[in-house]
């Protein structure tokens, strides 16, 4: 006798499991924001609380684990430990490591030669005239570009101070003073042009190593801004600084594009979202320990000149042209005109 109590029964049973699995499934699919992630970070700073990248770090932490409900955790690797910051740069471009912060534009060139048109000198006169071009159209054209020419997305430019001379032979205050010296650089072909068009010699140097290089005389002067001298304490080797305000120091945040398009759109947001506000933490910091900076490195025993607005243009005059020149030739053309009128329309 066919019993259709318990075929309804069946039926009912079917179904309720039926529905057990499509939750299960909605819930499993709901943009992934049951996964726990991990994004491991590496910086060169010395991870000390007067880092900036300590700064960085702790806040890009904080704001990831409250926006994930803890979800989202950051590793962090500070002091170079995994490699110098070349090193890591091309870790988060091979898929090696997810992010790196502090890394300057010109050492991309390797990957967009146009984002070098950043470094040339003596084009930005402050900060906020930087953060403006940066955070504008101009900045997302260059952005875009290394996204086109690598695995790496550009998370965020940080225009954070300005790069100046120092050295251990004597005070600068004309590009006269320049020649016959021996000038540190980074891996970067603008800035190895500038120092030559001063009439100086340019010496590429791992930043890890340039205390050393000059404690024994292997360069005679350098060239960083005045938190970076502090981080591996250069004040210490360092006779001489000069605020010539020659490039704006811009480093930058990378994060590895497949890692990064493989989140869910929700935790894509939260990553940007925390890697803003780690940004906008460090260049807080910078802003308000630049006179401690200072005094820092006048306690030092540091001899400390500041350009005056016609020792600043007698630069400008000497570099401009040659740098203009050299980078002209390896851009697009028309982007060094293209970065001066976003600077004018900046002001």
């Amino acid at each position: 006798m066919f019993n259709f109590k318990l075929v309804n029964v069946l039926f009912l049973t079917l179904l309720m499991l039926s529905l057990v699995a499509c939750s299960s499934e909605s819930t499993s699919n709901n943009e992934g924001e049951s996964e726990e992630i991990t994004i491991r970070l590496g910086h060169a700073g010395n991870g000390l609380e007067s880092d900036p990248y300590n700064t960085y770090s702790e806040k890009l932490s904080e704001v990831l684990e409250e926006e994930s409900d803890g979800r989202i955790k950051l590793q962090v690797f500070p002091n170079s430990q995994l490699g110098n910051l070349d090193s890591m740069k091309d870790q988060v471009n091979n898929g090696n490591l997810e992010m790196t912060a502090g890394q300057n534009t010109g050492t991309l060139a390797t990957y967009n030669p146009n984002i070098q048109v950043l470094d040339l000198p003596y084009a930005f006169e402050t900060l906020e005239v930087g953060q403006a071009v940066l955070n504008g159209d101009f900045g997302q054209k260059l952005k875009d570009g290394i996204a086109d020419s690598s695995n790496m997305k550009l998370m965020s430019f940080i225009p954070s101070s300005f790069r100046n001379f120092g050295n251990n032979k004597h005070p600068i205050t004309s590009p006269d003073d320049l020649k016959g010296l021996t000038i540190r650089v980074m891996e970067v072909p603008v800035h190895q042009e500038m120092v030559k068009a001063l009439g100086a010699t340019p010496q590429v140097i791992a930043f890890e190593e340039l205390y050393s290089a000059l404690q024994t005389g292997v360069v005679d002067g350098h060239e960083q801004a005045p938190y970076t001298m502090l981080m591996v304490k250069l004040q210490e080797v360092t006779k001489y600084f000069t605020l010539d305000k020659h490039v704006m120091n811009t480093a930058v945040s990378l994060i590895n594009k497949n890692f990064f398009d493989n989140l869910s759109e929700a935790d894509q947001q939260i990553v940007i979202k925390a890697e803003a506000a780690a940004t906008q933490a460090l260049l807080d910091h910078v802003t308000e320990n630049t006179e401690k900076d200072m005094q820092t490195i006048l306690d030092a025993g540091v001899e400390v000149t500041e350009l005056t607005p016609e020792q600043f243009k007698a630069f400008q005059d000497v570099v401009i042209g040659q740098v203009s020149e050299y980078l002209e030739s390896k851009i697009d053309e028309g982007l060094v005109d293209e970065m001066l009128q976003a600077i004018d329309e900046a002001k």
